[in-house]
């Protein structure tokens, strides 16, 4: 019999397909599904795909099948290809569907048959149900969102062969738990933004692989780009926040808006890459020294010569060395920052630090330490840096991105607007 109820040994109740043709070159498959009609349909487009192969068409591809290529073969090659399988976990979330019981975008085709439902289609479907997650809890590495005012659980995708969807949480205690202060508010549109911008990706991909005859990405509604920061922190904000840290903490934060870097990089330097300055005996500069970093966020190396205050800061650091440690920023043992240095996504362990000093000297909690970068920036432009030079010190591929990070105060302008002298029906009015 191809479709039969059975229980699993967690107590769950599935349909199982279980088919095999082998005169239309069909191996001998199973596969769970919640309801019988859904068993049904998958083996009637297992029988419909094999009878179009004998007679030559071009198979049906699923959007899985498309998604799985990308990422074995497109996403290694990026710098943000674990991100990828993060984006790509959530694409595979079921989502409900009044007519159809629950939507899985893996399963649909990447060409929708007459009369169904379209694989851009299902993702507008798909972003608007991510739009309703009121709050979001992970506890004991579980997942659970706030939808219309009741807590549900969602198992990962990736922990079974068919994505489950997500279940209404009835637990008293673990709904206690999961309404206590704490935990993240609805996904921000950047997020939605990043994983409709992979199944574009995809679907730009499957037409170049010939899967397709169009190309569907250019279809596919995307969230706006989030507003660009201009978070960053006055002179005398930098320095109580250093003087609100402890002294290995505070040499990483003036490390942070006195070189500009990105957090992975800063937290990453190691003394191998510090040449230092080289002077004559009456003190005159003969060398400058340098810091270089092989590889950052847009694949390029930087390098930057170190500066008079630099050189301060790096000789406090070396003054605190512990042993032989290798880091030029390290904590009290030590140790890297980073949980592990050679992962291109930091992964800062200090947060409740971070989050302390903060509270210590009145600065919002919003702002990250990826804006001491902004604040390095800001400093310089506001001094009378170069647009070009910050450019390259920052490691930006165009210029634009120094508008983005840096910001000019109103009152720098003022010796330029006066640039004119007033006359005297220009006086004020009292």
């Amino acid at each position: 019999m191809p479709v039969r109820k059975r229980k699993l040994s967690s107590g769950r109740t599935v349909w199982q397909a279980d088919y095999a043709d082998a005169r239309r070159g069909i191996a001998r498959t199973r596969r769970n599904f919640e309801t019988k009609r859904e068993a049904e349909e998958w083996i009637a487009a297992v029988k419909h795909d094999a009878h179009r192969r004998l007679i030559g068409e071009r198979p049906r591809r699923l959007f899985a099948e498309a998604l799985k290529r990308y990422l074995e073969e497109v996403s290694p090659t990026k710098r943000t290809g674990a991100d990828d399988l993060d984006n790509a976990r959530a694409l595979l979330i079921p989502i409900p569907d009044g007519a159809r019981g629950w939507i899985r975008l893996g399963e649909l085709p990447l060409e929708a048959d007459p009369g169904g439902l379209s694989i851009t289609a299902a993702l507008t479907l798909w972003t608007a149900d991510q739009r309703r997650i009121q709050r979001r809890r992970f506890l004991g590495h579980e997942d659970y969102w706030l939808i219309a005012g009741a807590w549900y659980w969602q198992p990962d995708p990736a922990s079974t062969d068919r994505p489950r969807p997500r279940e209404r949480v009835t637990d008293a205690a673990l709904l206690a738990e999961l309404e206590a202060p704490g935990g993240r508010g609805p996904l921000p549109g950047s997020t939605l933004r990043h994983r409709q911008n992979l199944a574009a990706a995809v679907l730009r991909k499957a037409f170049r692989w010939e899967w397709v005859d169009a190309d569907f990405s250019t279809r596919i509604e995307r969230d706006s780009p989030a507003p660009h920061r201009t978070a960053y922190l006055s002179p005398e904000q930098l320095d109580a926040l250093v003087a609100a840290a402890d002294p290995d903490f505070g040499r990483l934060i003036r490390g942070a808006a006195c070189i500009g870097w990105r957090e992975h990089n800063l937290c990453t330097l190691t003394w191998e890459r510090v040449r230092w300055p080289e002077r004559a005996a009456d003190g005159h500069l003969t060398r400058p020294g340098m810091i270089w970093c092989p590889r950052t966020k847009n694949g390029d190396p930087i390098a930057q010569p170190i500066s008079d205050r630099l050189e301060q800061l790096l000789r406090d650091c070396l003054a605190a060395r512990t042993g032989e440690s290798p880091w030029v920023f390290a904590d009290a043992q030590g140790a890297c920052w980073l949980d592990d240095p050679e992962k291109p996504k930091p992964l800062w362990r200090p947060r409740k630090r971070w989050l302390a000093v903060k509270k210590a000297v009145g600065i919002e909690p919003g702002f990250r330490f990826h804006d001491l970068r902004r604040t390095w920036a800001t400093h310089l432009l506001q001094a009378g840096a170069a647009k070009d030079r910050l450019q390259q010190a920052g490691g930006w591929k165009t210029s634009r991105m120094v508008d983005v990070y840096a910001r000019l105060e109103t009152a720098h302008l003022l010796d330029t607007l006066n640039l004119i002298p007033r006359s005297g029906g220009d006086d004020p009015q009292p």
